[in-house]
């Protein structure tokens, strides 16, 4: 949760960079508040069984920026899983991240890839 607490500070949305830089400018230890946040964060999307959405997005929840974000955040997730069989098993219709990926295409009307961008680089 330390590693994800100071990755969020460089590469997190920009809310979470945010929250970092505040508890760091007010004297906190950030990493230590961060990764609180971040577990504070995955335990509710995990007990809900949702996606993230920043804070931003939550308070004016219109249905055309949710499919935005979520389709600027898929090429990411899909890197992240680059190789094929790592994808395969995570995305397969049993999975938890298959099931949001259905969920989304669903809800949204999107087309959400299961080859990730970087694919003829992967191993």
């Amino acid at each position: 949760m330390l590693q994800a607490a100071v990755l969020s500070k460089r590469y997190g949305p920009d809310e979470l960079k945010s929250t970092y830089l505040r508890y760091d400018e007010n004297g906190q230890d950030a990493r230590y508040m961060m990764a609180n946040k971040l577990l504070r964060i995955s335990l509710c999307l995990m007990d809900r069984q949702v996606a993230y959405v920043p804070a931003s997005l939550l308070e004016n929840p219109h249905p055309d920026r949710l499919r935005e974000h979520y389709l600027q955040s898929w090429s990411p997730l899909l890197i992240k899983w680059r190789n094929a069989g790592a994808i395969k098993q995570a995305f397969h219709p049993n999975a938890p991240l298959g099931q949001w990926r259905d969920m989304l295409q669903e809800l949204y009307q999107l087309q959400l890839p299961t080859t990730s961008p970087q694919y003829p680089y992967q191993d």
